[in-house]
């Protein structure tokens, strides 16, 4: 394919051209962990002389895909506030709702 002038595909590509650039790197990190990717395989089952069955997962690990998963989560969820309607500020209201219990979720709190 590349002899006869074809590039592979960067999902990345796309991101930009919906001017979505600082979805691709948490998109790829998700992508890995849901998909089996070799390396996150590697995490997740190579211990220090033989593979694992569950090696356990550092916290910060953990804390950082699921920010990751919730930056994506409140960024469509923005996208979709910009076109669709809503009667005057219902939207805005559960959107800042949303926002402050994530961040008790993020920041250890826990409570929803």
């Amino acid at each position: 394919m590349r002899a006869a002038g074809c590039k592979p595909k960067k999902i990345s590509d796309d991101f930009g051209t919906a001017k979505l650039w600082h979805l691709a790197g948490p998109y790829s990190m998700l992508c890995a962990f849901s998909h089996n990717d070799l390396n996150v395989i590697a995490l997740r089952h190579q211990g220090e002389m033989s593979m694992v069955y569950k090696q356990e997962v550092a916290p910060e690990l953990v804390r950082s895909i699921v920010t990751s998963g919730l930056m994506v989560l409140m960024d469509a969820t923005d996208q979709f506030g910009r076109i669709a309607r809503f009667p005057e500020g219902v939207f805005e209201s559960v959107y800042a709702e949303m926002g402050e219990k994530w961040l008790r979720v993020v920041d250890g709190d826990g409570t929803l």
